[in-house]
């Protein structure tokens, strides 16, 4: 299988790009579009009886962001960490990781209560693709649906 990040020279998937736990399977993807937005989404599938996949929930596990003006780079990379229901948000700035917020989702992926704990990347604690929490479920949902 094959991990897509040849040509990237920042690697952000890590392995298992497949992971099941107690009936959830979870598998990553590594999305980008041009040099504006680069990151792995992992995407929560149920399997029914008859075998059918049903996309249940996304988490945009890691991005990467341009931010000329605050890393020496340009570059720093968001995190988000799932720990039951939350997702917990941060940021790693040139070797400097904070915590930025964090948000609930739901068993139906869902997303709610998203807390900012830094103003200054609110527009990032969901996803950094420039589409608003909930457009982004949407967009993953409809991909799904085809």
């Amino acid at each position: 299988m094959s991990n897509q990040e040849e040509g990237f020279d920042v690697k952000l998937l890590s392995y298992p790009l497949v992971h099941e736990k107690h009936g959830e399977v979870w598998i990553k993807e590594r999305v980008h579009n041009g040099n504006t937005y680069n990151a792995v989404i992992k995407h929560k599938v149920l399997c029914d009886k008859k075998l059918n996949l049903k996309l249940t929930a996304c988490i945009e596990e890691v991005s990467q962001c341009h931010f000329p003006w605050m890393a020496p780079d340009g570059y720093a990379l968001v995190y988000r960490e799932q720990q039951g229901n939350d997702v917990i948000c941060t940021i790693n700035i040139s070797g400097k990781r904070e915590v930025i917020g964090s948000y609930c989702l739901s068993k139906k992926g869902k997303i709610s209560k998203i807390k900012v704990l830094d103003n200054r990347y609110s527009h990032l604690i969901v996803t950094s693709s420039g589409l608003r929490p909930n457009a982004f479920m949407r967009f993953y949902f409809k991909q799904n649906k085809r």
